[in-house]
C-alpha cells in the first residue's frame, strides 16, 4: 500500500475510517436509546447528566484518537520530501486529513441527532400536526390568557375596526372596540366583555403561523356563537382521547367541561378548567387585596406541612403541551441542522490547516508563526480599543493575510532562498478561512453606518434590503467560505509543492 497508495498509507485512512464510522454509529445509538418523552413531566427539569457525561466522554475519546493518529501520521517518513510527489497528491492528503478530522468532530452532533430522531419517531409529522391542532383548539377552553383590546395609553378615540375572515366558507366578521376603558370587544356586531370566553386565546405550536392560529380561534368563536355544541364536544373528546393515550387523566367529561364553561349567558363565567391538578405552593399576598384566592376553582390542601393549591376541575394540559411542543420543535427547529453542522466543519477545517501547515514546513517555523499571529492579534486588539473603530481589526487581519500571500508568491516565482517564507505559509493557511468572513463583516458594518447617516428611518434606507440579505444568508455565506477554502487549497498545495524545491539559503 505504501508504494501504490502512499496517501492512504500515510494517513492510516482505512483503519481510521472504520473506527470513526463505528464510534459515530455508537454515538447516534446512545443518543437514541437514552432519549424519551416522559408525559409525567410538564416543564423542563434540566436532566442533563447523560448529555454532560457523554460530551466529556466524546471530547476525551476525540483527543485520544487524535493524539494516537497524529503520532502515526508524523512518524511516517513516506512524505518527508514533497517535491517528488505527483501533482495533486498533496491536495488529496489535506482533503483526507480534513475529512477524518471532521469525522472525529461528529461524535457530539451524532449523539444529539440520535436524540432528535428518537423524539421524531413517536409520530409522523402529519400525525403530530393533527394532534397539535387538537391541543391548540382545546386550549381555548382551558385556563389561560385573554386578548387585550385597549388601554388608556393606547386610546386613540372612538375607533371601530372590522376584518372579514373566511372560516368554513362562512364570513366571520370580528370587530374590535378600542374605546377608552370600555373593557369590551365586538364580535359579529355584538358587544362582549373582555372577560367573556369568546375573548380567550389559544396555545400556538411551531407548526402553525399566526394567520392559521387566528383562523382556528375565529372558527371556535363561530361555533360558540352559532351554538354548535357537537363541534365543541368533539374537540374536547379528541383532546381527552389523546390524554388517555398517554395515561394522563383529568376529572371532567366532555359534557361537564362544556357545561362549566359554555352554557352561560354571553359566555361569561367564573368557572375555569385548570391545566393540571396541582398548581403549586399557596402564597398569600398580604399587600395586594385584589389578588384574592380563587375559591371557586381551587382549594387548598396541606401536604407535608405545606399549603398547596389544587384545581377543582382540571385536564392534563401542561403535560401534553410541554411534551408535544418538544416533539413539534424536533421537526420545526431541530438542534442538529445546517447551522449547528458548521461547528464541527470549522473545527475540522482549523485543525486540518494547523496540522497540514506543520507537516509542510517545520516545527520551528510553525511555532514562530504562532507567536507572530498571537502578538499581531494582541496589538491589533489594543489599537482597535484605543481608536474605537469597528474596521481596524478586520482590516489588520486582511493586511496580514495579503502580506503573507504576496511574500510567499514572490519567493516562489523568483525562486530565491526561502528565508521566512515558511513562516508566511503557516500564517497564510491559518488566516485564509477568515478572509470572506472579515469581508462580510466589513461590508455589513459599512452598510449599517451608511444607513444610520441616511436622512430617513433605518428600514427605509436603500441599504436596508442588502443588510437584511446579508443577515438572512449568513449560514450559506459560511458554507461558501468553507467551499472557498477547499477550492483554494488545491492552488496552495500546488504552489507549496513547488516551494519545497527552493533552496533554504
Amino acid at each position: 500500500m505504501l508504494l501504490k497508495h502512499p496517501v492512504l498509507w500515510n494517513l492510516r485512512v482505512i483503519p481510521a475510517v472504520i473506527i470513526l464510522v463505528i464510534l459515530n454509529i455508537l454515538s447516534f445509538g446512545f443518543g437514541f436509546i437514552t432519549e424519551f418523552i416522559d408525559f409525567k413531566e410538564y416543564e423542563n427539569n434540566y436532566h442533563y447528566e447523560n448529555n454532560i457525561s457523554f460530551i466529556f466522554l466524546a471530547i476525551a475519546i476525540s483527543l485520544l484518537l487524535l493524539i494516537l493518529w497524529l503520532v502515526n501520521y508524523f512518524k511516517n517518513n513516506a512524505f518527508k520530501a514533497f517535491y517528488p510527489v505527483k501533482p495533486g497528491q498533496l491536495y488529496k492528503e489535506w482533503l483526507l486529513l480534513f475529512g477524518m478530522l471532521f469525522g472525529m468532530s461528529l461524535f457530539i452532533p451524532a449523539f444529539f441527532y440520535g436524540k432528535e430522531v428518537k423524539i421524531r419517531s413517536y409520530y409522523s409529522e402529519a400525525e403530530l400536526r393533527k394532534r397539535a391542532a387538537i391541543l391548540s383548539e382545546a386550549s381555548f377552553f382551558i385556563e389561560g390568557s385573554y386578548s387585550f383590546h385597549n388601554t388608556i395609553e393606547t386610546y386613540e378615540g372612538d375607533v371601530v375596526t372590522e376584518t372579514a375572515v373566511a372560516v368554513d366558507s362562512a364570513a366571520v366578521v370580528e370587530t374590535t372596540d378600542s374605546v377608552k376603558d370600555c373593557h369590551c370587544f365586538y364580535l359579529r356586531g355584538k358587544k362582549y366583555s373582555t372577560g367573556s370566553l369568546l375573548n380567550k386565546n389559544i396555545d400556538s405550536y411551531s407548526f402553525f403561523d399566526q394567520p392559521t392560529d387566528s383562523l382556528r380561534r375565529l372558527k371556535i368563536q363561530n361555533w360558540l356563537i352559532d351554538q354548535k355544541k357537537d363541534s365543541v364536544i368533539n374537540v374536547m373528546k379528541a383532546y381527552l382521547a389523546i390524554a388517555n393515550e398517554h395515561n394522563l387523566k383529568g376529572n371532567v367529561t366532555p359534557e361537564e367541561w362544556y357545561a362549566l364553561l359554555v352554557e352561560n349567558p354571553e359566555f361569561e363565567t367564573l368557572n375555569s378548567i385548570g391545566p393540571k391538578q396541582d398548581d403549586g405552593v399557596y402564597i398569600q399576598n398580604e399587600y395586594n387585596f385584589n389578588n384574592r384566592f380563587d375559591s371557586i376553582n381551587k382549594y387548598i390542601v396541606n401536604v407535608d406541612n405545606e399549603a398547596r393549591e389544587y384545581y377543582r376541575h382540571y385536564v392534563p394540559h401542561d403535560y401534553l403541551d410541554y411534551n408535544y411542543n418538544r416533539m413539534v420543535n424536533a421537526y420545526v427547529s431541530p438542534d442538529m441542522n445546517l447551522t449547528s453542522l458548521l461547528i464541527p466543519l470549522y473545527i475540522a477545517l482549523g485543525l486540518s490547516l494547523l496540522i497540514f501547515s506543520f507537516r509542510v514546513t517545520s516545527g520551528k517555523q510553525w511555532l514562530i508563526a504562532l507567536v507572530v499571529v498571537i502578538i499581531f492579534n494582541i496589538l491589533s486588539g489594543i489599537i482597535t480599543a484605543l481608536i474605537n473603530s469597528d474596521y481596524s481589526y478586520p482590516i489588520a487581519i486582511l493586511f496580514l493575510l495579503f502580506s503573507a500571500y504576496f511574500y510567499f508568491i514572490r519567493t516562489t516565482i523568483k525562486k530565491e532562498s526561502k528565508k521566512i517564507s515558511g513562516i508566511m505559509i503557516n500564517i497564510l493557511l491559518w488566516v485564509t478561512p477568515s478572509f470572506w468572513m472579515f469581508v462580510y463583516y466589513l461590508v455589513l458594518e459599512i452598510l449599517k453606518d451608511l444607513s444610520y447617516n441616511y436622512h430617513s428611518t433605518y428600514v427605509n434606507t436603500p441599504y436596508y434590503p442588502t443588510i437584511q440579505f446579508l443577515k438572512d444568508y449568513l449560514v450559506p455565506i459560511n458554507y461558501f467560505n468553507i467551499l472557498f477554502v477547499i477550492v483554494i487549497m488545491a492552488y496552495f498545495t500546488r504552489v507549496i509543492r513547488k516551494w519545497r524545491g527552493i533552496a533554504e539559503e
